[in-house]
């Protein structure tokens, strides 16, 4: 990853200053297992009428996937060198061996997005929009947060936060690049528990006593999961 740096940087900057019409970037990761999910995304978008190509960038792991999202017409990066040996097809539970592996890359690509420079909203695959999310996040009300997610729901895993680490957006300043470099920094503990998530607690919380300015989004404005598997 480290290695690799330097070339790496260079092609996303380009990319991104060519394809994207905001500075804001919307993150995605997707391997071809994952291309149902991304596709049910990209067919809601269109029902509700939301293009979110001009400022999408999408990471993909594998080239049958780079095809597929370009068919789509969005931008992608691929790069099967910088984000070490990913599997192509989908985890088969939380925390499996190939959810660990993937969880290097979804953290590695916020970190070079945040370095770029960019506001960063970052999503997994099985989300549905059924409005454009950049519009809640640049109102000039939320301009004192550093970092907002999604809340995951009363999992008491994830005490006292709740914080969903598939679905926040980082505004690109000191203490988000700061918060974001410690879960970086500390990916042998996502190794170890299995899960980014976790991690994205624990550093979320000690950062909010050194500054940072979180917010846990309203679940009835961004849902999640737990309101619909546990029969809500």
């Amino acid at each position: 990853f480290e290695f690799h740096r330097p070339t790496r940087h260079s092609r996303l900057s380009r990319l991104i200053k060519e394809k994207n019409k905001s500075n804001v970037v919307l993150v995605m990761m997707v391997n071809v297992g994952f291309m149902p999910m991304f596709e049910n995304w990209v067919r809601a978008c269109e029902e509700h009428n939301i293009d979110p190509r001009p400022w999408a960038l999408i990471f993909v792991l594998d080239q049958e996937s780079a095809r597929q999202v370009e068919a789509f017409g969005f931008s992608i990066f691929y790069d099967d060198k910088s984000y070490g040996d990913q599997p192509a097809s989908a985890s088969e539970k939380f925390g499996d061996k190939k959810f660990s592996r993937l969880m290097f890359a979804k953290t590695a690509i916020v970190q070079d997005v945040l370095t770029l420079g960019y506001h960063v909203l970052f999503q997994d695959a099985d989300m549905i929009w059924k409005k454009n999310p950049l519009d809640f996040f640049l109102d000039s009300s939320r301009q004192e947060f550093d970092a907002q997610f999604m809340y995951d729901g009363p999992n008491p895993h994830y005490e006292p936060l709740h914080a969903n680490s598939g679905f926040f957006f980082l505004k690109n300043t000191v203490e988000s690049r700061k918060f974001w470099n410690m879960v970086f920094e500390n990916y042998d503990k996502i190794l170890h528990y299995g899960s980014q998530q976790k991690v994205v607690n624990i550093v979320l919380l000690s950062r909010m006593f050194r500054g940072l300015k979180v917010d846990i989004l309203l679940e009835q404005d961004f849902a999640n999961g737990h309101l619909f598997c546990e029969g809500r």
